[in-house]
C-alpha cells in the first residue's frame, strides 16, 4: 500500500468522512431557509449555498483531513524508526549475550 494510502486509511480510521455530514446539514439548511425565501430567489439561494458549502469543505473538512493525514504519516513514520530501533536493541543483545559467553569460556 502506498504511503499515501496508508496515511489516509488511517486517518479514516481515527475521524470518518466529514464531507457528508456537511451535504446533510447544509441540505437541511437550505431546506429551512428556502421556506422564508420568495420562489424566485430559490435559485440564487442554492447557488450560494453550494459556495458556502465548498468553503467549508476547503478551510474546514479537507484542511482537517490533510492535517490528519501528515499526523498519521508522522505516526506511521515513528512506528517505524521504533521498529528499526527494537531490531537494533536485539542485535545488539544478542551481541551482548556472545561477548559474555565468550568471557564465560576465556576464565
Amino acid at each position: 500500500m502506498s504511503a499515501y494510502k496508508e496515511r489516509l486509511r488511517r486517518s479514516f480510521g481515527y475521524c470518518g468522512e466529514t464531507c457528508p455530514a456537511v451535504d446533510e446539514a447544509f441540505v437541511i439548511a437550505e431546506g429551512r431557509i428556502s421556506k422564508l425565501v420568495p420562489d424566485c430567489l430559490l435559485s440564487d439561494l442554492s447557488a450560494e449555498l453550494a459556495k458556502v458549502r465548498e468553503a467549508v469543505k476547503n478551510v474546514g473538512t479537507e484542511k482537517m483531513r490533510d492535517a490528519l493525514g501528515d499526523a498519521c504519516a508522522d505516526l506511521i513514520a515513528a512506528e517505524q524508526k521504533a521498529e528499526e530501533a527494537e531490531g537494533r536493541i536485539a542485535e545488539l543483545e544478542r551481541e551482548l549475550e556472545e561477548l559474555r559467553r565468550e568471557i564465560r569460556e576465556a576464565a
